[in-house]
């Protein structure tokens, strides 16, 4: 090769590093293979056994493409389930827990288990699935529904929704039987005010196989949920660390406006040791450790065993545990962060029940397509899925749904070589404690 010939070359690399960089500072971010957004729809379509009954849902306005919002994500073997929580609205939504099938060029949502198990105002049917867990050993996905439409915002078309108890609904995911569903106690839960947020799901320790205790949060009154799935007892745990910040902590900044939302616990993760559960609420910055020894025996004092670890880098919706790291979405940089918990403890030479949170990383940000990253669950082959669903547009009513503006919900697909917290085979044990 000449020297002429070689310059040249270096100068070409040189251009397109230089290009890559300012479109990552101009908020648009290249990926390997730029194959990171798995699904993306301008509004959400389901897979509607006739044009007729889809007519008749739309006449009858049983389906209404504006009040259709992707929430929840999570995977099981090569399937993809997501819930459409009837949250700001009554009606409108013909399904709220779907499974993703392809029907032509098109990715639409077939409701899970059936069409039945989604009718409104049938408390024995789901009224809001809001977030899901699967349990990957078994099959199992565990819904949690709060029992009630419209639970952010006023608009209805119905004199009055139907208000249901809040529940604990289990599907087996083979063959969509009901494995199980629990009403909540509603002098716990209360049916006309919870919004049931987030769920993880605790085995008791790792070579436990069977899930013992569940943890949801209620993000409308404020208290962490334990139920014990052994024992069918309901407990429910409320402290100032789950409340809002009453200051600027609630102001989320997406692309330059200020959204101010003052929302308790939401986020929840639990470690893969099942030693410790995380909990942050949507309006502030602050996260906090407990003790799942404490959420398992009422009799210990729950604000005695409280920590705070650290400030995330913006406010999160969701977040998980992986094998190492703990994921989050940071809603005011449209992006998603780790932070790095075993790096820190083996920096820090602490324990889980002391670490400090100092590392947080950058994983994926895109001011365009990563608006109000949420929803995240770890595959078994190493990948992070999240949802972007421009929430802080669909609340305030200015989705656009005519495709001008592009996609409104995404999923994601990053590779990040962990497993997730309740995959067992692929769980490292670096550290104990």
């Amino acid at each position: 090769m000449s020297p002429r010939l070689a310059f040249q070359m270096w100068l070409i690399f040189v251009y397109v590093l230089a290009l890559a960089l300012t479109d990552q500072h101009s908020g648009r971010i290249n990926f390997q293979n730029n194959n990171n957004v798995m699904y993306e729809w301008v509004y959400l379509d389901y897979d509607w056994p006739s044009e007729q009954m889809k007519a008749r849902y739309i006449a009858e306005r049983r389906y209404i493409i504006a009040h259709n919002f992707l929430s929840a994500v999570k995977t099981y073997k090569s399937q993809v389930y997501v819930t459409v929580p009837r949250l700001g609205y009554t009606t409108g939504v013909p399904s709220t827990l779907n499974v993703l099938v392809n029907r032509g060029d098109s990715t639409v949502l077939r409701p899970f288990p059936n069409w039945a198990a989604q009718e409104l105002g049938n408390c024995n049917a789901l009224q809001c699935a809001m977030s899901i867990e699967v349990d990957p050993l078994n099959g199992h996905i565990y819904v949690i529904d709060p029992g009630r439409a419209g639970i952010l915002g006023p608009n209805t078309t119905l004199p009055r929704p139907v208000v249901c108890p809040a529940k604990l609904v289990v599907y087996d995911l083979h063959d969509g039987k009901m494995i199980r569903s629990h009403v909540l106690p509603e002098n716990l839960v209360a049916k006309e005010t919870n919004y049931l947020n987030d769920i993880v799901l605790d085995r008791g320790d790792r070579s436990s196989r069977a899930v013992k205790w569940v943890y949801i949060t209620d993000a409308a009154d404020s208290k962490l949920i334990a139920f014990d799935m052994v024992r069918n007892v309901t407990t429910i745990f409320q402290h100032p660390s789950m409340n809002a910040d009453p200051g600027a902590g609630s102001d989320i900044t997406v692309n330059g406006r200020v959204y101010t939302l003052r929302i308790p616990i939401d986020g929840l993760a639990i470690c893969p040791d099942f030693n410790f559960v995380y909990y942050c609420a949507l309006g502030s910055k602050d996260l906090y450790q407990v003790p799942t020894s404490v959420l398992r025996d009422p009799r210990l004092d729950f604000g005695a065993h409280v920590r705070f670890v650290g400030a995330k880098v913006s406010q999160t919706g969701g977040m998980t545990y992986a094998t190492n790291n703990l994921y989050y979405g940071a809603l005011g940089g449209n992006a998603v962060y780790k932070w790095e918990i075993l790096n820190d403890r083996l920096r820090q030479s602490a324990n889980e029940s002391a670490v400090v949170m100092n590392t947080q990383t950058l994983v994926a940000r895109d001011d365009l397509k990563l608006q109000w990253p949420d929803s995240f669950t770890v595959d078994d082959n190493g990948h992070l899925w999240f949802t972007a669903c421009k929430a802080q547009l669909f609340l305030r009513g200015g989705m656009d749904y005519s495709g001008n503006s592009g996609p409104n919900y995404r999923i994601w697909r990053v590779r990040i070589n962990e497993g997730g917290y309740l995959n067992p085979s692929n769980h490292g044990d670096p550290l104990v404690g």
